[in-house]
């Protein structure tokens, strides 16, 4: 089994006047540090969106934004989320500490019962902002009896799903959180994961969420770990780029303090439970961090498109095979390759046999040993643990990451 790694050059900037004050302050500086120069990028469902993509950072606030903001429609992903679509809920796994894959679902809930609903709350109220198709909802339902539910899904499709699946037993809005029926009333804890990189303003979404919390109320968040992610500088719904240094910042500044923070080098999610305080902390300066990140992931970026183009100079077959399910083996596929994409494998078996792009998703454990070769769609803090699990299933073939 032959396994390759690449080196790239970093990439030069420039600076950026907008015609309109920041996304979250008051300034209108930006510097532009990636602009991949193609006519399309990626959302976070997996489709490919007719927008380049150009990233860039505030020289104000730190924070690392997606500075073609402006031109994406969120009315149009909303109506057209690909996982809404379907009649059965797909879930992402995370790996443990172990390397095994748990329900993201299930690892959310094991941090919120013994972090909150253990300590204190018995009978408790809870909105969750972006839910999807209830499956958090669904199991802190079936486990706190005595607990109050409320959910806003602004996807038309999921909105319906959800309200098919919970008949009534809870509250339900499909308008935006800002504008949402839900903004007079108080929680105990207010959950929203998948859903801050995707609002227009960060700083003005959590004031809202802190108006509907009880005194002692929590909020419970999830965000893609950009420290982690290089990928989500395609990734055309991401608005910003969070890193641990962006959450920091937005927290001092409006005054909430960490609870508990999950992240790991070795998973692209990052978890926090919060809660507000009566005093603002001291500034917090992000700036020289995020701009170190932004650049690194920027290089391991480029690093996986090399890894692309010599797979495809080893490829003979003319056919594509990704392993993961990642948006970088798909966009480098679409603006590289002229093979057919012939098969995705995976390691989530609620994906097994479905199809996409007319393309069949497989099960790692159903793998033809024949497969010659294979490109890790991933990021990187995935590429040990995918590489052991090919190993596992004694894959022979060459692996390009």
């Amino acid at each position: 089994m032959n396994i390759m790694a690449i080196n790239a050059k970093d990439l030069s900037h420039k600076v950026l006047n907008k015609s309109k004050n920041s996304f979250c302050c008051s300034k209108n500086k930006y510097e532009i540090f990636f602009d991949d120069q193609t006519s399309f990028g990626m959302t976070s469902d997996k489709k490919y969106y007719l927008l380049n993509q150009i990233v860039g950072i505030c020289k104000n606030c730190g924070l690392i934004l997606s500075l073609n903001r402006e031109k994406f429609s969120h009315k149009k992903f909303y109506k057209n989320y690909k996982h809404h679509k379907k009649n059965f809920c797909q879930e992402n796994m995370i790996y443990d500490k172990n390397g095994i894959s748990i329900g993201e679902n299930q690892y959310v809930f094991n941090i919120i019962f013994k972090e909150i609903i253990s300590k204190k709350i018995k009978n408790g109220s809870c909105l969750e902002i972006g839910a999807g198709k209830g499956v958090l909802l669904n199991m802190m339902k079936s486990k706190l009896n005595n607990w109050t539910f409320d959910a806003i899904e602004p996807s038309p499709v999921g909105f319906n799903f959800l309200k098919k699946k919970f008949n009534n037993k809870i509250g339900l809005d499909k308008k935006n959180f800002e504008n949402s029926i839900f903004l007079k009333k108080k929680y105990d804890l207010v959950i929203f994961m998948g859903v801050l990189e995707h609002v227009e303003n960060p700083y003005i979404f959590i004031k809202h969420v802190r108006h509907v919390l009880k005194p002692e109320g929590h909020i419970f968040l999830g965000v893609p770990n950009f420290e982690n992610k290089p990928d989500d500088l395609i990734v055309s719904d991401h608005l910003t780029k969070f890193t641990r240094h962006s959450l920091n910042k937005i927290y001092d500044d409006l005054a909430f303090s960490i609870v508990r923070r999950d992240l790991s080098k070795k998973k692209i999610w990052m978890f926090d439970i919060i809660k507000p305080i009566d005093l603002i902390k001291k500034k917090t300066f992000i700036y020289e961090k995020n701009l170190s990140i932004l650049k690194n992931n920027i290089k391991e970026f480029r690093k996986k498109r090399k890894g692309f183009e010599n797979y495809l100079k080893f490829n003979k077959e003319k056919k594509d095979f990704l392993y993961g399910f990642g948006n970088v083996g798909l966009y480098f596929h679409k603006l590289l390759s002229n093979n057919k994409l012939s098969k995705i494998l995976i390691d989530n078996k609620t994906y097994d046999n479905d199809k996409f792009y007319n393309v069949k998703i497989k099960n790692l454990e159903k793998i033809n040993i024949n497969i010659p070769h294979v490109y890790i769609s991933s990021n990187p803090c995935y590429h040990k643990v995918m590489i052991k699990k090919l190993m596992k299933a004694k894959f022979k073939g060459k692996i390009f990451f």
